[in-house]
């Protein structure tokens, strides 16, 4: 529910009037006492009493009440009241000013004080009924996002701890199914989202706790084992999903402990060790290659590392690392490239980061303390394919933060926080861009946060709470360039905050509980622009689901530090101009449109602080169309922008929720993904006509010219922007899935255009080409292997057009690295180009970056020299070097949906590039040693940041940190201020939208 902020002018005053005010029935203890006795049913809200020469303010401020329970009522700004200085009117009736959240027997209020907040809270209200119930417990820090939902365990009173799920709202958030029903509940855990499915544990009274699976609906929960039958539990946990193979530990009475594998079918449990005992499998790790690793317990051997496939014969010991029956005990196995890293126990050693690459066999204990005492590594975080931190003792530095590389197998000490032999990092680190941040203790300051920059080392986010106590901080959570943290500032309870990873951008986010005994604020999940926060009460059990709007932006927190506005989703209008998303105070993230001179809003769609958060943007016919657009917690109808005014097309009776735009002929196609009215629609962006194409919702579309494509499940169909020239092309064994245009048609040349299907359960893709005809749809190349978010084939930064050819970077079925592979739509012409397979080569760090006249530039990355660029034509013989010593263009660290791409203009590439002596700055290439230049330095001296390019018209754009210390703002760099290259040139046009 949306709490109401109170009206300005209602401060502190001289005068005391009275506003509607909560009255407790009765009180227990003597008169001053901070003991309240309350019945079952209470309203409440602000309560303004008289306090010497001023009245006391209310202010943001939980307070607990219960069903014949007393609590202890703190405060400091609050008097105590006797019952004769309220007026008599409002001593009987209910105050109805403020709704409570009713959790269990537990009443949670809110109010909000003067204080101006960045963001409203608001409460979650499990239980909306008026019955008191005795538990209280509404949250048990046991959930997962699924599907844009988040799932976990609640307790309403009624159904015992049950599977809810929440949308980040009071009306979306409910119980999912009672299991089991009666006031006992499930109490499901141990979540896995793997294969479009959550995976959890559940009880149930008549077969114990087995495994469930659900697609998110009531129907489609159901419990897929039953390894202990009856009421026994098989207790299973540790679930890994690998190869279409769920692998968890289960316990059963005939072998104990043990480890089980559901093939989507039926669950068998693989017996290590004959017998009752079992081996206790735990820490289920996917590996480099199919299957999982795990710590096992085996009689005669102890505690150690194994490997299953999910077979009885492919699941063995690894290596008895501290031989005999004493425990190596292997802990926090974790995957980085084609080697797994983790900490175990070495006899002579001691507890030591230990190194296995499956490939070759090798198993490296390093040492990082001399002697025996062992540096205890710990937290081993996965920073990208190619790196981990973790924090470790050296034993003359206390435990800090390391790093470790596989590709140059270097491990270095990152920190040493506190100067000498204490702790210095403490906490679980979370990965926020190109920066580790975690807590750290300097004796003057205590436990603050830091964050370590890979490009300028570690810095303090603040001092928090001043003094040697330190602010406590702890439960990060890094989503979309912002780190949401818990911490304790003040005489009051904790608080919750959020930084962009430096010290100015670091603030309170909501105050949930200034005053009260209600912790306020532990980041738990994101969910639809939702940060959901958990707020705890004195005895540690969760009062609320509480929910609060996104920070997207920081305010001016000083003259000093100028704000951002984040601008992002941008599309290019082809003549040097771009359209995005960007961000003001005043008018949230909003359309705005820039043509290398300015940049203006193009119209507050939601007005207010409220956001319309257009997602995609298609120019076409001097029109922009858009979609995404927000119209509160939904998507709303397209939008076309003519340069003037915006209006907004209707698709359907209902928000038709579009998504996708492609421009055929005269029309613009999107998709429609309402329920019920999923369809292809064609839109006259000049007359704002609509016409439906399709009856299903597609897969993905393309426009080429006058002909459009798009997928449907194992059709293939094509279009003219008509319904009557809408037609299927062609059909396959298995499902389309992505599509890109070579060439378009034209009156002498056919459409050139590549394909992707992927196959079930192998989950392996296939490359086709269509000419827009029924016998010229084929398959070129088959069994490339799907790699998490390389799934994609057909998308930068592993795939780029140039002169009609596709260069992409994949990995074949069964390969162990990926390669180059070039394409011009016909078997013969489609060949791979490169030959990686070796320990020279880094796996998977292969990548497209752009495409100039005659081929393309590329990035691979070599076990000796590290990432470096190249230049291909297409051909085995022609790969050239362009810069030796270039440190990359993908940074590390990289989120998956940023790719940062080079901007092709003129026959060009202009890209960030990554030198030791210059940091991240802008280079262009026209494919040869001698044309590849830096270009002036934006930012002299600092490490500047890698930049996502797209090109427009001789422009190149981008979203970055300005010269003179702006914030994240729109750039344009004009590619002809640049002949000269590094000895001339500037940046044009540093537009910030935040005035």
């Amino acid at each position: 529910m949306q709490l109401p902020r109170r009206p300005a002018g209602r401060g502190v005053s001289s005068g005391c009037s009275w506003t509607r005010s909560y009255v407790p029935p009765r009180r227990a203890g003597a008169p001053g006492s901070r003991w309240w006795f309350v019945s079952d049913e209470v309203w409440a809200s602000r309560l303004r009493v008289s306090h010497g020469e001023r009245c006391q303010n209310d202010a943001l401020r939980p307070v607990p009440f219960g069903s014949g329970r007393a609590f202890p009522f703190r405060s400091r700004r609050f008097p105590e009241v006797s019952e004769s200085r309220i007026p008599k009117d409002l001593r009987r009736r209910p105050n109805t000013l403020l709704r409570v959240a009713v959790l269990g027997a537990l009443v949670t209020l809110i109010v909000v004080g003067e204080a101006q907040l960045l963001a409203n809270p608001r409460v979650i209200d499990l239980n909306p009924t008026e019955e008191p119930f005795s538990p209280f417990l509404a949250y048990d820090g046991d959930g997962v996002v699924y599907r844009g939902l988040y799932y976990f365990l609640g307790n309403d009173g009624r159904h015992g701890e049950e599977l809810w799920v929440s949308d980040g709202t009071e009306e979306g958030t409910r119980l999912l199914r009672d299991l089991d029903p009666g006031p006992v509940g499930s109490a499901p855990r141990d979540f896995l989202v793997a294969d479009g499915l959550l995976f959890f544990s559940a009880t149930d009274s008549a077969h114990g706790r087995e495994l469930w699976v659900t697609d998110g609906t009531p129907e489609n929960t159901e419990r897929i084992t039953d390894l202990a039958p009856g009421a026994a539990s098989s207790s299973p946990s540790d679930l890994a999903w690998d190869g279409g193979l769920l692998f968890f530990a289960a316990t059963t009475l005939a072998k104990g402990r043990e480890l089980a594998v559901w093939d989507g079918s039926e669950a068998t449990v693989l017996e290590l060790q004959p017998g009752v005992e079992g081996v206790d499998p735990v820490g289920m790790t996917v590996g480099p290659a199919r299957g999982v690793f795990f710590s096992a317990y085996l009689e005669g051997v102890g505690r150690e590392l194994f490997f299953s496939n999910g077979t009885s014969g492919g699941t063995d010991l690894v290596a008895d690392i501290f031989f005999g029956e004493n425990d190596s005990d292997p802990e926090e196995i974790t995957l980085v490239s084609d080697e797994i890293v983790f900490s175990a126990r070495d006899e002579s050693l001691g507890r030591e980061l230990v190194r296995y690459r499956p490939s070759t066999g090798v198993l490296t204990v390093e040492d990082l303390r001399d002697g025996a005492g062992g540096s205890f590594p710990k937290r081993i975080t996965p920073f990208s394919d190619v790196q981990v931190f973790f924090i470790a003792n050296d034993g003359s530095a206390g435990e800090e933060l390391w790093d470790y590389l596989r590709v140059t197998g270097a491990i270095e000490r990152r920190t040493d926080i506190d100067g000498g032999a204490a702790n210095g990092v403490g906490g679980f680190p979370q990965v926020l861009g190109n920066k580790v941040c975690f807590s750290g203790w300097q004796p003057a300051t205590g436990w603050e946060p830091w964050c370590y920059d890979v490009l300028a080392g570690a810095r303090p986010l603040g001092d928090l709470e001043s003094g040697t106590d330190g602010s406590s901080p702890s439960s990060y959570l890094a989503v979309d360039g912002w780190l949401y943290f818990h911490a304790y500032s003040g005489p009051t309870w904790g608080k919750l905050w959020r930084s962009d990873g430096t010290a100015a951008g670091t603030e309170v986010m909501n105050d949930f509980d200034p005053d009260s005994t209600l912790d306020s604020g532990r980041p738990l999940a994101w969910v639809d622009e939702t940060l959901l926060v958990q707020l705890s009460g004195v005895d540690g059990r969760t009062y609320a689901l509480a929910e609060t709007s996104r920070p997207r932006v920081w305010s001016m927190l000083s003259e000093e530090v100028l704000s951002s506005s984040l601008p992002r989703y941008m599309a290019s209008d082809g003549d040097g101009g771009v359209r995005f998303t960007a961000y003001r105070p005043h008018e949230g993230n909003e359309p705005w449109t820039a043509d290398g001179e300015s940049a203006r809003l193009i119209e507050d769609l939601v007005p207010g602080e409220q956001s319309s958060w257009p997602r995609t943007y298609l120019v076409h016919r001097d029109r922009t169309a858009m979609v995404g657009v927000e119209q509160g917690s939904i998507a709303g109808e397209p939008y076309v922008w003519d340069g003037a005014s915006v209006q907004q097309i209707n698709l359907s009776a209902g928000d038709s929720e579009p998504w996708g735009l492609a421009a055929v002929g005269d029309r613009v196609l999107t998709a429609s993904s309402e329920f019920d009215e999923e369809a292809l629609w064609a839109i006259d962006p000049v007359t704002s006509t609509t016409e439906q194409l399709t009856t299903d919702r597609p897969g993905r579309f393309v426009g080429a010219g006058a002909l459009g494509l798009f997928a449907q499940g194992f059709e293939l169909w094509k279009t003219d922007g008509t319904a009557v020239g809408t037609e299927l092309l062609a059909t396959a064994p298995e499902r389309f899935r992505e599509l890109a245009v070579l060439t378009e048609p034209t009156e002498t040349s056919a459409l050139s255009a590549l394909l992707t299907t992927e196959t079930f359960p192998e989950d392996l893709i296939e490359l086709w080409h269509t000419d827009g005809t029924t016998t010229g749809t084929q398959m070129l190349l088959g069994s490339f292997a799907a790699l998490g978010f390389a799934e994609d084939l057909l998308v930068p930064p592993w795939f780029a057009v140039s002169g009609g050819l596709g260069l992409l970077a994949a990995r074949l079925e069964g390969a162990t690295h990926r390669e180059l592979f070039v394409t011009d739509g016909t078997v013969a012409g489609t060949q791979q180009i490169t030959q990686r397979a070796s320990d020279d080569f880094v796996p998977e760090e292969l990548f497209v970056i752009g495409a100039v006249d005659g081929g393309w530039i590329y990035q691979d990355w070599h076990q000796e020299s590290g990432p470096e660029i190249w230049f291909t034509d297409g051909t085995i013989t022609e790969i050239v070097e362009l810069v030796p010593g270039v440190l990359g263009s993908r940074p590390v660290g990289l989120d998956d949906d940023a790719p940062y791409r080079g901007a092709t203009i003129d026959g060009e590439l202009v890209f960030s590039a990554y030198t030791e002596d210059r940091g991240y700055e802008l280079w262009r290439s026209d494919g040869t040693a001698s044309g590849t230049v830096p270009l002036r330095e934006l930012r002299p001296g600092e490490a500047g940041e890698p930049l996502d390019l797209i090109a427009s018209g001789g422009r190149a754009w981008a979203a970055g940190h300005g010269p003179d210390g702006e914030g994240r703002e729109l750039v344009v760099y004009e590619l002809a201020l640049f002949e000269d290259g590094f000895e001339s040139g500037d940046t044009n046009a540093w537009s910030s939208v935040v005035p």
